[in-house]
Order: structure tokens, then sequence, then C-alpha cells
């Protein structure tokens, strides 16, 4: 287990505050580990609080027979996050479908998130695997646009 806290730490003048733990959930076959952030905040120059937490599991799904060949590697994530705005608005995001990220594409290539806002709530599906920036995204159950991510 590894745990990180902020000490007084600032970027572009917005604090960041909480703790963030790692635990070791390999087994002899296959390297994981579980990420939880706990009592996450950032304040704004202005004031403004954002409370933030995130419990996240990451398992290896390729590439563990060739350790020196980072290329080769995937994982998979499933998890959930919540975010409180300054305006106590609160918002979460849970995966659906386990995230599928390969280490050779710059994207998450597969799986789903819902966000869930108040009043709304979104479906981001990453595609069937294909290593691309296209994913598709449905509000409220219409039909699903696609998008083109940064």
């Amino acid at each position: 287990t590894a745990v990180m806290t902020f000490d007084n730490y600032y970027v572009n003048d917005y604090k960041k505050e909480g703790t963030i733990t790692w635990t070791n959930t390999s087994t002899a076959n296959s390297l994981s580990w579980h990420r939880e952030v706990a009592n996450g905040v950032i304040t704004a120059p202005n004031g403004d609080v954002w409370y933030h937490t995130s419990s996240k599991d990451i398992t290896q799904v390729a590439g563990q027979n060739t350790p020196r060949v980072l290329l080769d590697d995937a994982f998979s994530i499933t998890g959930t996050a919540s975010t409180t705005t300054p305006a106590g608005i609160s918002r979460t995001a849970t995966i659906i479908t386990p995230l599928h990220k390969q280490v050779s594409c710059d994207h998450i290539d597969q799986g789903s998130v819902r966000f869930q806002g108040p009043n709304h709530y979104a479906l981001l599906d990453f595609g069937n695997g294909t290593c691309d920036n296209i994913a598709t995204v449905s509000i409220n159950g219409f039909t699903p646009r696609t998008i083109t991510l940064p």
C-alpha cells in the first residue's frame, strides 16, 4: 500500500487536498491495484471549492508475459467517482462496461461510463476495441452522437 497526501500543494493557484491510496491487489497470474481518492478538495483562487472521491480497480489484461515490452500491455479499469461543485450540485461517474486501455493507444478503446447529474444522465461509449479517438455519447437515452476525443 502507498499513500499520498497533499501538503500546501498548488497548481496555477488552485489548492489540492486529500489522500490517494494505492493498494496492490495482484495475484500470481495478474498485476492489479486499487486506487482510492478520499477527501479530495480543490480550492480555486476565488475561494470556490469542489469535493471529489473515487474508487477504481485496474487490472493488467495483456502483456504480462513480456515484462520488458511495455507496448503490448493493456489494462482494464472499473470503478466510480463523484464530484460536488461549489453550488452543491453532485455528479457521479460509474464505469458500466470495463474501460480497456492499451499502452500503445492514446485513447481508451473500449468500455462505457455513465455520468449522472441531478436532472440528466449521459452514457459515453468508447467503442469496440479499435484504437481511435472516436466515441459516442447519449444523453437521457436519446440516440447516441459520435464525438471526436481530443
